[in-house]
């Protein structure tokens, strides 16, 4: 994307979301590190709407479990970077990864993140990059993953920027292969259009489910996307209902 590109997409952004809700509005438990169970961190950049952030806010709100904190993080850092700094210094026993276009659409959905990650496995919605050669390898996809800091160091603290070989976090999946660390994976279930096809033959796109009750949109960087996230995410709170 061009330089000149860019700035018209955040533009666009920033009028789009002038009557968006302040994600900081919507007030989350915050244990400490020594307390929680776990954390969320979502990062997001400046072409995604506030009106975005706060939708995945709520439907964290009305999902999560007790004792996890969250940290929706704006950076201008790419996926990879940013998910290193995190690691390198957070202090929480078990990190979930969630692209800000990610979200849980059912009770239990965060509990199966956190309980598989507490038991020692590598969990999350099953991906693969069909833009590499690599691409027959399916991986835990970092939009939707979950694992505790003794795994991250049992696997020797690889890198998740993006390799020749492997996408954003891949090389987490490649080290537990390598260790024989044991890996859930969370396979689409349904999506609204079929874009990449899984090594097993399972297709899946847009607005995909996952296996445990996890959406994502995908792509959410498009300004149409914003709009249409923001849409089904009040779709999927009424369908909940009250906590």
């Amino acid at each position: 994307m061009s330089w000149l590109s860019r700035r018209i997409e955040i533009l666009h952004a920033r009028l789009a979301e002038r009557d968006d809700p302040r994600p900081e509005s919507i007030v989350l438990p915050d244990p400490a590190p020594e307390t929680a169970r776990a954390v969320i961190v979502s990062f997001y950049m400046d072409n995604i709407r506030r009106g975005v952030v706060a939708a995945q806010r709520r439907l964290l709100a009305r999902f999560l479990p007790d004792g996890v904190a969250v940290r929706q993080i704006r950076t201008a850092m790419k996926h990879g970077p940013a998910l290193d700094a995190f690691l390198a210094a957070n202090r929480y026993r078990t990190v979930i990864v969630l692209d800000i276009d990610c979200v849980p659409i059912a009770e239990g959905a965060l509990e199966r993140l956190i309980d598989g990650a507490e038991a020692g496995r590598l969990i999350g919605t099953a991906s693969c990059a069909s833009h590499l050669a690599t691409e027959r390898h399916p991986f835990i996809g970092p939009f939707g993953m979950a694992l505790s800091m003794d795994l991250y160091d049992r696997l020797g603290r690889p890198s998740c920027v993006a390799t020749a070989r492997g996408d954003v976090a891949e090389e987490l999946t490649f080290a537990a292969e390598r260790i024989g660390a044991p890996i859930e994976w969370l396979w689409p279930v349904s999506s609204a259009d079929h874009v990449w096809t899984m090594p097993n033959g399972i297709a899946y796109g847009h607005r995909t489910t996952y296996e445990g009750g996890l959406w994502h949109a995908f792509e959410i960087r498009h300004r149409s996307h914003q709009a249409a996230f923001i849409a089904e995410c009040e779709r999927f709170l009424a369908e909940a209902g009250p906590r």
